[in-house]
C-alpha cells in the first residue's frame, strides 16, 4: 500500500478538519520499486507532488507498506 498526504492529524492539522486528505499512489510505487532490491524515492517526485491531495497550506507525506518476497528463477535463457 502506498498513500501520499496527510493521513493522520499532527500538530499543524490538528482541528482543521484536513486529516485523511491522501492519494493513492501504490501504481506509482509500484513502477518505482517493485522487483528491486532496494529503492529510492524522492517526496519532491513531480508526480507524487502533483498529485496535491490536500490544501496548500499542508504538507503531505508518504507512508509505505510492502512485503518483502523471495523469488526464483522459473525460466534459464543461455546465449552462446
Amino acid at each position: 500500500s502506498s498513500r501520499y498526504g496527510r493521513m493522520n492529524p499532527g500538530r499543524c492539522v490538528s482541528g482543521h478538519g484536513t486529516m485523511g486528505c491522501f492519494q493513492d499512489v501504490l501504481p506509482y510505487m509500484d513502477q518505482k520499486c517493485s522487483g528491486k532490491q532496494k529503492c529510492t524515492v524522492y517526496i519532491a517526485e513531480p508526480k507524487l507532488h502533483n498529485t496535491k491531495p490536500c490544501p496548500k497550506d499542508f504538507a503531505s507525506y508518504l507512508e509505505a507498506a510492502y512485503d518483502c518476497v523471495h523469488g526464483r528463477c522459473i525460466i534459464s535463457i543461455h546465449f552462446n
